[in-house]
């Protein structure tokens, strides 16, 4: 999608803040939103209403996670729907070992 293009924001994670200042920070065009409980199950008549209000405030698509995405109901939805994942890349190897090593060995002292 061009960044020009009216969005409407569909959400159902923990801290949709944070996904809205990355969308934001990025220059997307964000005309409105609707943020669910973290892991909602999305029912077609949630989508319907989000449709409807996208629609209404100019949108020309919709802008979720992944995680999100996956939650959506079946059947056509009537604005397209974008989806942007995040990808987390580590410096370097010790970084990574650093995040899992306390990880790991809580996991080994649950299971003795």
């Amino acid at each position: 999608t061009k960044l020009s293009t009216p969005v409407f924001v569909l959400t159902s994670i923990a801290r949709p803040s944070r996904f809205l200042n990355m969308l934001n920070k990025n220059g997307f065009n964000i005309v409105g939103q609707a943020a669910f409980r973290d892991h909602h199950l999305f029912t077609l008549s949630d989508i319907r209403r989000v449709i409807h209000r996208a629609e209404s405030v100019g949108a020309q698509a919709i802008v979720t996670t992944v995680k999100d995405k996956i939650r959506l109901p079946d059947g056509e939805i009537a604005l397209p729907i974008h989806v942007l994942g995040l990808t987390l890349e580590f410096d370097s190897e010790r970084s990574v070992h650093a995040l899992l090593e306390p990880i790991l060995a809580d996991l080994v002292k649950r299971s003795v």
